[in-house]
Parts: structure tokens; sequence; C-alpha cells
């Protein structure tokens, strides 16, 4: 979460990134693990006798999206445990030095870590996307990459993001882009 409080000291810039441990995302999960165990059972009392259903066509196809949505949310919840997508982002202007980092599924790649200089950061965007899905994005553009440092699901108000990429766009002495669709 972007929050005024952990974000700005005169030599140093550090901003919290959210990951997938969030309540939609359980309740997702929750929800497909309930949905895939009554799919699949069904489609089990298909093939054990049950009259209403027959096994081969609708049986058969219960099965599969029953243990579709048992595999999908078993990858949500461990998403969840392994909070995939968290991480930081320090700036360090007495080291001339930003730092990414952030988690992903454990193994040889579990720390995505990127190192770049403030000097290489072109511009700070905000990207807002209004309407039935609304969308608040603060990202950096580096050599035309954006690179996002909030989730897509964490709605700030816009006058706060709007305040701390001004901050940030401020401290680095990039510009300021304000992208908006929907």
């Amino acid at each position: 979460m972007i929050t005024r409080n952990n974000f700005y000291t005169p030599s140093r810039v550090s901003i919290k990134i959210r990951g997938s441990r969030e309540w939609a995302t359980l309740l997702w999960a929750l929800g497909l693990c309930a949905g895939g165990i009554f799919f699949f059972n069904k489609g089990l009392a298909s093939y054990f006798g049950d009259e209403y259903l027959v096994y081969v066509p609708q049986g058969i196809f219960l099965v599969f999206y029953g243990t579709l949505a048992l595999i999908l949310s078993g990858f949500f919840l461990a998403s969840v445990l392994w909070d995939v997508g968290s991480g930081t982002c320090t700036m360090d202007r007495n080291r001339d030095l930003c730092r990414l980092l952030r988690l992903n599924f454990p193994g040889k790649y579990r720390f995505f870590e990127m190192t770049f200089l403030p000097s290489g950061v072109q511009s700070v965007n905000l990207d807002v996307q209004s309407g039935l899905f609304p969308r608040r994005v603060l990202a950096l553009t580096i050599s035309s990459n954006s690179i996002p440092l909030n989730s897509n699901q964490e709605l700030v108000k816009i006058t706060t993001m709007e305040t701390l990429a001004l901050a940030l766009a401020k401290w680095l002495d990039v510009g300021f882009e304000w992208r908006e669709s929907g």
C-alpha cells in the first residue's frame, strides 16, 4: 500500500508494493475450491450410478471442470500464501541507486531484483481507468518500459495517488504523465 508516511525522506524514497495477499484473491480461491469439489463429486456420482446424469458426456465434463477448478484454486492459494508480487521500490539519492525487489513463486527466481540509476527514469506515470472496473496504477517509465509500483486491485483516492506521483516526480526530477482511459 502506498502511503505518505512510509514514502518520503530528503535523501531516500521507499514504496511498499502489495502483492496477491488480498481478500479478493482468497475469496476467488475458496469459491473455486468449493465449486471444484462440487463438480468433481457430482461427476464421480454420475459414474457410480446417479440416475440424473449420464456419465459419458456430462459426467466426464463435470470431473474435468472440477479438476481444473481445484488446480486453479490451488494456484490462487499458493500465490496468497507466498505473497507473489509484493516487494519494495527503494530510491536512494546518496548512493545514486534505485532498487526494485519483488517476490515470485519459490524456485530459482523467487526474488526479482532490478537495480537502475535514478537518471534512467524518464517519467512517472499515473494510469487511471474509470468505469465499471476502475484502475489506478502508479508506474515509472524506464527506457520505454513501464514498471508498476502498486497493485491493479488497490483503489486509492485519485488525489492521494496524484500527490504521491507528483512528489515522486519532483524527487526524481522527471516529468509526470497522467493517462486516462475508459
